[in-house]
């Protein structure tokens, strides 16, 4: 038995986040027209938010059902994101061909599309052309999403395992109740832990990879899963830190404001 949707526990709504998303976003679009030298690392912000928050809708609902519904949440990603992103691939392929895409370059823009629907366009880009390459590519701003959808399937099957292994029990999100107290305490550390060793591994990772390339070939560290997972593994680590807290001090007039204000002035300087 599932827990019906509209039951599922889910963190309060924090309108601050998205503003702070909305500032990333149009960093990233500032850094792409040359205004804004480090408004690339609003792709990181923006990473870091979606780990954060998938990871505290996560925890709600452990502590809540004892379980997490994989098929529930993999329907609510799949609604949110598919939908927007065939109308996208379809529309740019569509209005390329119709403005006449030259012959010779259609088998790579099919390609692309093709990568770009199937979630792995941040792969073909790493074995293909530079990322900074001054070519044409029409959906090389593909590649964050592909690493968004890729971590949005793999990083609930990681948590399932660590909810199974702390709870003591088989996870179908479904019939164990709110999880006892003593083993509520546990969930979040564990899925921080978790989290705080991959965001660790996959860093140093980068790290070491970068110095293995040349520098034409570093956009296989920029757009590489495994390098670049250390972004949102980051945001569910602050999540299982922050687990209940955060809460308590948006209900408080001040910390409400003071959260906002901090959420704020860390995406400008960490764009700036």
């Amino acid at each position: 038995m599932s827990v019906p949707e509209t039951t599922r526990p889910r963190p309060r709504h924090r309108p601050g986040l998205d503003g702070v998303r909305g500032i990333a976003v149009a960093a990233v679009i500032a850094y792409h027209l040359g205004h804004l030298r480090g408004g690339f690392l609003g792709v990181d912000v923006f990473f870091v938010l979606s780990g954060y928050l998938i990871t505290s809708l996560i925890l709600a609902e452990a502590a809540g059902t004892g379980g997490l519904s994989l098929r529930a949440f993999w329907g609510r990603r799949i609604r949110r994101l598919v939908p927007a992103l065939v109308v996208m691939v379809v529309g740019v392929v569509g209005a390329a061909l119709a403005l006449g895409w030259p012959p010779d370059e259609r088998e790579s823009l099919a390609l692309d599309a093709t990568a770009t629907l199937t979630w792995w366009a941040n792969w073909r880009q790493a074995g293909g052309a530079s990322y900074w390459d001054s070519g044409e590519s029409l959906f090389r701003h593909a590649w964050s999403l592909s690493i968004e959808e890729q971590f949005y399937l793999v990083w609930p099957l990681v948590v399932t395992v660590v909810l199974t292994v702390v709870l003591g029990r088989r996870l179908h999100g479904a019939d164990g109740g709110p999880v006892p107290a003593d083993r509520a305490r546990l969930l979040a550390p564990a899925i921080g832990a978790v989290a705080a060793v991959g965001a660790v591994a996959s860093s140093v990772w980068m790290v070491v990879l970068s110095s293995r390339l040349a520098d034409a070939d570093l956009s296989r560290a920029y757009v590489g899963t495994d390098t670049r997972v250390a972004a949102p593994l980051a945001g569910c680590a602050l999540a299982a830190l922050l687990a209940g807290r955060v809460d308590r001090w948006a209900a408080h007039p001040v910390g409400g404001r003071l959260l906002q204000a901090g959420g704020l002035v860390g995406a400008v300087v960490d764009t700036g």
